[in-house]
């Protein structure tokens, strides 16, 4: 046993008096037995004050008699109810406006702007640069209609008869890829995929895949292409023996820049392509070729020499 237990259980033998006299007269001569001693002299003077205990009852009876504070309960039932409803006219409300969710839809592009736009019944517009197509999309299950200025590619799902109204004549199909342009006062239709009706007031063409028809100045030509996609979706224009003229209007739809092409040169047959992202390669490409010298003003002025 360590000192310290000893220690202590000889100091409790020795309160409760069962140390011998042996033991006693060892414990007599510790240094700290005096310090002890004087500690258990004043406990031993120390008194409780006298506890009333009839008056402690009384006082434990009258607090427990006592009204307890009311206890305000809170339901939320109410609060529940009145949100459910909000939620119901909610949902009546969207439900109501998706069912009469109508109107006319207008899709406007600017200079070299391209976007792409999913039609009601998951057919795809690709509406091209200074281009405008508008449909009622309330009337579109009754009539799958749009009309349309400019240029546009269509990837129609299969379903109910699909038409492109322009100025120049109206293009039919029913499940098909195409591109139909209204532009320099011609109308230019190509078929990619399926088949398309193009009708004009006295005359009705139908294109397969690689069939292409010019419409322009009350004439039909048809032309055959060899691409499964529009080029200009990919940035780039065509062109086969196409007048200059119009090819610089094209150019104009995709560039800030000012062009006035001499009389001389407008009916100057051109044949090579441009692209969408770059003027000064676009103008090369296009005039390089026809040995026509021009300068490019920092203003976007061309100047032909």
């Amino acid at each position: 046993m360590s000192a310290e237990l000893e220690n202590k259980e000889i100091i409790a033998r020795w309160l409760s008096g069962d140390l011998s006299e042996e033991e006693k007269a060892t414990l007599a001569q510790r240094d700290d037995l005096g310090d002890l001693k004087a500690v258990l002299d004043d406990v031993s003077t120390w008194s409780l004050p006298p506890v009333d205990t009839e008056a402690s009852l009384q006082r434990l009876r009258a607090k427990t008699a006592a009204p307890k504070p009311e206890t305000k309960v809170i339901s939320f039932r109410p609060f529940l109810r009145v949100a459910a409803a909000i939620a119901l006219l909610a949902t009546v409300w969207f439900v109501y406006d998706a069912n009469t969710n109508s109107g006319l839809v207008d899709l406007n592009t600017g200079l070299a702007e391209t976007i792409e736009h999913e039609l009601p019944n998951g057919s795809i517009i690709t509406l091209g640069a200074v281009s405008s197509a508008s449909y009622d999309k309330g009337a579109w299950e009754d009539e799958r209609l749009i009309d349309l200025e400019g240029q546009a590619f269509f990837d129609v799902e299969s379903g109910a008869k699909f038409t492109v109204n322009t100025a120049y004549g109206d293009v039919t199909v029913l499940g098909t890829e195409f591109d139909v342009q209204t532009i320099n006062g011609a109308l230019k239709v190509n078929c990619f995929e399926g088949s398309v009706a193009v009708i004009s007031s006295d005359r009705q063409e139908i294109l397969k895949p690689g069939e292409g028809i010019l419409f322009e100045n009350g004439t039909f030509e048809r032309v055959s292409f060899n691409n499964r996609t529009p080029n200009w979706t990919g940035a780039l224009s065509i062109y086969e023996l196409t007048d200059l003229d119009d090819v610089v209007n094209d150019l104009k739809r995709y560039y800030q820049v000012e062009i006035n092409l001499p009389d001389d040169l407008a009916d100057e047959s051109y044949s090579g392509s441009f692209s969408h992202n770059n003027l000064e390669e676009a103008l090369r490409s296009i005039f390089t070729p026809l040995e026509i010298a021009y300068t490019l003003g920092a203003d976007g002025t061309v100047v032909f020499e």
